[in-house]
Parts: C-alpha cells; sequence; structure tokens
C-alpha cells in the first residue's frame, strides 16, 4: 500500500473533525475534533452518507434519516424536498465554471488571436446558458465569478455579435472560397473537434450550432467521466467544454490556463500565478489574480460561459450555518462554512 493510499483510508488534518472509518461508495464516518482551534464544536459526529438516486435523497430527508441534501439539482427536485416540509434552500454561485478551452499547442490556428475572438464573438452565451440551464444558470464573464477575491469588474467583454464573428475571421485569412459553408484557409478547412463529459451534449451541440452559423465545422466526442478526465489531461484534444473549482485559485489557474485547458503559453500569467501561489500578502494575490482574469479576457485564452450555482437542502434545525464571504470558500465548505459552530435545535 502507498503513502497516498494509506492516508486516504486514513486521513489525519487539523479541521473540525476527526475521521473513524469509510465505506466505499455508503458512507464517511467523523467525529468532531474537541481540540479544534477554532472552537470546540457543538455536534458530535458528522456523517457524510453516499446517496447517488435523487429520490431516495428525498426520501431520506423526508424520514429525518439525513439532514442536509448537498446538491439539488432541478426545479422539481427542489419542490419535492419543499414538499416534505420543515427544509430550507441556499442557493449561491458555486466555484465552477463552464469554460471553451482551446488547445493552442494541439491546434494551431487557435495560435491567431484573431481566431479566438471570432469564437467569442459567434457563441451566444446567454442564449445557451438561458436554454440548457434556465434559472439555475448565471452568464459567466471571467473565470472567477462575482464572489471570488480574483473577480476583476474591469475586464474585457465580448458580446455576441455574428457579423464581428466573420469580420474577424476574414481578418484572419479564413474565407469560404469553395462555397461549401465552411471557412478555410491556405485548403484547410478552420474544423476541430469539442470533447465533453457524457451527459453534457447539449452545450457542446449548441456550441456547434452558433460555429456553423459562422463557417466552422465542428464535431463532438464525448467520454465517461474517468476516460474524460484522463482524455482532458492527456492533452489531445482541440476544444474541450469543461469546469472545475476555484477553491485555490493557483491551483484553478494551473490548471486551466498555463498547463493544458488553454496553454496561454504567456510568461506574465505564469509570474502572477507564482505571487498567488507563494505570496502572504492577500491584496498581491488578489492583484495578481485579477490581473490573470484582465489577460484572459484580453487575449481570449478561453470562454468561460456559464457559472454553477448550488442549492443545498437542509432541515430548518439545523442552526449555525453561514454563507461563505466567498465562492472560493463556498467550494471549499458550502454551508458548512465554520463547521463548528452548527448545532441541532429540535425545540
Amino acid at each position: 500500500m502507498s503513502e497516498a493510499t494509506s492516508f486516504n483510508q486514513n486521513p489525519i488534518g487539523t479541521g473540525p473533525m476527526v475521521f473513524v472509518e469509510a465505506v466505499s461508495e455508503q458512507y464517511a464516518r467523523f467525529n468532531m475534533n474537541k481540540s479544534y482551534w477554532r472552537g470546540t464544536p457543538h455536534l458530535d459526529e458528522f456523517v457524510w452518507a453516499v446517496i447517488p438516486d435523487e429520490d431516495a435523497q428525498v426520501i431520506a430527508l423526508s424520514n429525518g434519516e439525513i439532514d442536509v441534501i448537498k446538491n439539488v439539482y432541478g426545479p422539481d427536485m427542489e419542490q419535492r424536498i419543499l414538499d416534505t416540509g420543515d427544509t430550507v434552500i441556499y442557493q449561491l454561485l458555486g466555484a465552477f465554471t463552464r469554460t471553451v478551452y482551446f488547445n493552442q499547442v494541439n491546434y494551431e490556428p487557435f495560435q491567431d488571436k484573431l481566431v479566438r475572438e471570432a469564437i467569442a464573438y459567434g457563441f451566444d452565451k446567454d442564449a445557451v446558458v438561458n436554454a440548457i440551464y434556465g434559472v439555475e444558470g448565471a452568464v459567466a464573464d471571467q473565470l472567477f465569478n462575482t464572489t471570488h477575491w480574483g473577480y476583476n469588474p474591469d475586464v474585457r467583454l465580448i458580446d455576441y455579435d455574428e457579423e464581428m464573428a466573420k469580420t474577424k475571421l476574414a481578418e484572419a485569412g479564413w474565407e469560404d472560397t469553395d462555397g461549401d459553408g465552411i471557412v478555410d484557409k491556405d485548403g484547410q478547412p478552420l474544423s476541430f473537434t469539442v470533447t465533453v463529459e457524457n451527459g453534457r451534449e447539449a452545450d457542446a451541440q449548441a456550441f456547434q450550432d452558433y460555429m456553423g452559423r459562422i463557417g466552422i465545422e465542428i464535431s463532438i466526442q464525448s467520454f465517461e467521466r474517468a476516460v474524460w478526465y484522463e482524455h482532458r489531461d492527456s492533452g489531445d484534444w482541440d476544444v474541450f467544454i469543461g469546469w472545475d473549482g476555484s477553491a485555490l485559485a493557483e491551483d484553478a489557474l494551473t490548471r486551466r490556463v498555463t498547463d493544458g485547458w488553454a496553454s496561454s503559453m504567456n510568461p506574465d500569467i505564469d509570474d502572477r500565478v507564482l505571487i498567488i501561489s507563494s505570496s502572504l500578502d492577500q491584496q498581491a494575490r488578489i492583484d495578481a489574480a485579477q490581473e490573470i482574469m484582465a489577460i484572459i479576457q484580453e487575449e481570449v485564452y478561453s470562454i468561460p460561459y456559464s457559472y454553477y450555482q448550488s442549492k443545498i437542502a437542509v432541515k430548518d434545525y439545523v442552526k449555525g450555518l453561514q454563507d461563505p464571504p466567498t465562492g472560493a470558500d463556498y467550494q471549499a465548505t458550502g454551508v458548512f462554512y465554520h463547521l463548528e459552530d452548527l448545532y441541532i435545535d429540535q425545540s
């Protein structure tokens, strides 16, 4: 057994919980750390139950078998939960941003900023988010959402403009010279593959539709999650539609921008990621993160299009909950921010 495997099965940390046991695909059980440095927790035990089926989750909540449902998916599930009574549903922006990533290493045309700009102008984010996610969606304008300390309110915005998209392609030398509806350059069509996870094809299909309107040909390949992760990390793709958390800004930016997802190859970003990961000056970290957001949006290294909005259902006798101050804190803790303050009041 490796040290990593041993640690995963018997984790030790400095947080408010002490690991007791875990049964794969069933539950993880924790006692509370009565010596926790922030204060003695009120609860005695915390159990993370694995219940894959949504109907079973709602029934368990209604029967009092569980006190929380971490993710409430869709208005139907939300209404069924509310119908059980004595339950509060919290909603706030999570730290996941659905994004279109360009692989500049794998597909050379993406090294041209004009091409990346054309694609951004040609993708109607507002219409796509409204059609696919409805009230559950929030249109994104950068990788970090408005509650994250790295969010920059002054970044470049590219609004949907089909004619501008076509103009940018023409400026880059891409035109439909043979009348087949696909722009080409030096005899090669602007044609690439979009990779997405199984069950997320609607996002890719919407992107495909809008690109077709400006003369770009797209094929779609989807994989089940484990294979999708492997394929993503291999770098053997043209465009990747994905989402990732930003609890640790330096980790998210390394994965999303500098390493393989967007392949920015921009030393100005690398330098600022180093500041975020090493500086103890939070204002310096904030400035670096916001500068990175500005660079990404100016250079169109990726197209963030939708923020994940998370809903969590909690029985109303669970007290002491706090809304985290930032989306980054939410990604790590949900409404259990400062778990030591939670207590049960069934009086």
